[in-house]
């Protein structure tokens, strides 16, 4: 094969693999976790957790609730810097919905303290 003909198979070969990528990417979505086996180790992961949405608090523009699934029960905080991404998706804060599965990434607070909450970084919002 000449080089010419090389590089536009291996141009063709890329454009399909992206293309393929990106199909298969619209069908994976992140896995539910069960709150009760969030561990320390997991701290700046993200996870997918869906429960019941209590304890609304707001302070500074950030907001927190407290989620609960049939496991266990974490805080859920929405940074100010958050909370406009969170209302594009249709979260609303005013009435907040009771039961919700959010995409947030696993943190320790305080520091040191080996308490967890999972804070919405801006994923998936239901």
């Amino acid at each position: 094969m000449r080089e010419g003909d090389l590089l536009k198979l291996a141009l063709l070969c890329s454009v399909i693999g992206i293309v393929g990528l990106f199909a298969a990417s619209l069908f994976i979505e992140p896995s539910q976790t069960d709150i009760s086996s969030l561990k320390m180790e997991d701290v700046s992961s993200t996870v997918t957790i869906c429960g019941n949405l209590t304890s609304h608090t707001s302070k500074n523009g950030h907001h927190f609730f407290n989620i609960a699934d049939m496991t266990g029960q974490i805080r859920l905080v929405f940074f100010n810097t958050t909370t406009k991404i969170a209302r594009e998706r249709g979260f609303n804060f005013n009435t907040p919905p009771r039961q919700a599965c959010i995409e947030a990434e696993i943190d320790e607070y305080p520091k040191g303290t080996g308490n967890l909450e999972i804070v919405y970084a801006g994923g998936r919002i239901e």
